[in-house]
């Protein structure tokens, strides 16, 4: 799964231009640009990326036979090791933090 992709495939379903991305997520138009053309991002500025989101454009990958409390959990769980990895400051934070959004997330309709 290429987060990248993933992200900015929400971003469209959502409606949302870059410019409102930027509002929404504190990361500027000119980085949420150069991330889209391939370029890197900071782990952190990621995580904003994705928190700018609307709710619903994330969910657990079993979320259609799941309740409302149950995904939320989920969420709330994967939100809390993402915060525990950044805080880490290690250097696989990325990589391995990546690799837990890659199986616990899919991209599904914006809310």
């Amino acid at each position: 799964m290429d987060l990248r992709k993933e992200l900015f495939e929400a971003v469209e379903r959502c409606g949302l231009t870059a410019k409102e991305l930027s509002q929404r997520s504190g990361v500027s138009e000119a980085q949420i640009s150069r991330f889209r053309s391939g370029g890197n991002i900071a782990f952190r500025n990621f995580q904003k990326l994705v928190d700018g989101l609307p709710p619903g454009a994330f969910l657990p990958t079993s979320s259609e036979s799941q309740t409302s409390e149950e995904i939320a959990n989920a969420l709330e769980r994967l939100a809390q090791k993402v915060r525990r990895r950044v805080k880490e400051k290690s250097p696989s934070t990325s990589e391995s933090t990546n690799s837990d959004l890659q199986e616990a997330l899919v991209i599904t309709k914006c809310k």
